[in-house]
């Protein structure tokens, strides 16, 4: 039978769970964006963009929580270090898996933003594009023919003016 987890384990673990909370709504929050992105619903982007701010205030204060919990047991801030710690096999069944569960979700919420991230920079990539081409540098886009060929398009005027 394992010992009973002492008060900072437990303080740690229900700090744990929080983090995991929060970022699964971190989460949610970034699907919904990718979706405002595809829709390029500049409003709702908006309001995400506050509500992404609010997570990421509580998720650093979490975090300085647990480091503060995690220093005074004697852990370096160092990562890996941390992890090790966590993986010991004398840490409480509930710390370890709430130690799993908060990489997991971490992981993951990274993987939402990396991908919106991708998302928004392929958009920016065309919008630039299609503002190169309406102000008349289309001889400086990859422009390709009906064979895959490059073609360039000499057109020194702007379009809309005579």
């Amino acid at each position: 039978m394992s010992e009973p987890m002492s008060a900072t384990e437990h303080r740690l673990t229900d700090c744990l769970n929080e983090q995991c909370r929060t970022l699964h709504a971190m989460r949610a929050l970034l699907e919904q964006e990718r979706s405002a992105l595809i829709d390029r619903n500049a409003d709702a982007l908006l309001e995400l963009a506050r509500k992404k701010d609010a997570l990421r205030d509580t998720l650093l204060q979490l975090e300085n929580a647990r480091a503060e919990l995690l220093e005074r047991s004697g852990v370096p801030i160092d990562p890996s270090a941390q992890s090790r710690w966590f993986r010991q096999p004398d840490r409480g069944p509930a710390l370890s898996q709430g130690w799993a569960e908060f990489l997991a979700a971490l992981r993951e919420a990274r993987s939402h933003n990396y991908a919106n991230g991708a998302l928004l920079a392929e958009q920016h990539r065309m919008t630039q594009q299609s503002l190169r081409f309406l102000q008349g540098h289309a001889d400086s886009l990859a422009v390709y023919g009906d064979r895959g060929r490059p073609v360039s398009a000499p057109m020194r005027r702007m379009l809309g003016t005579a």
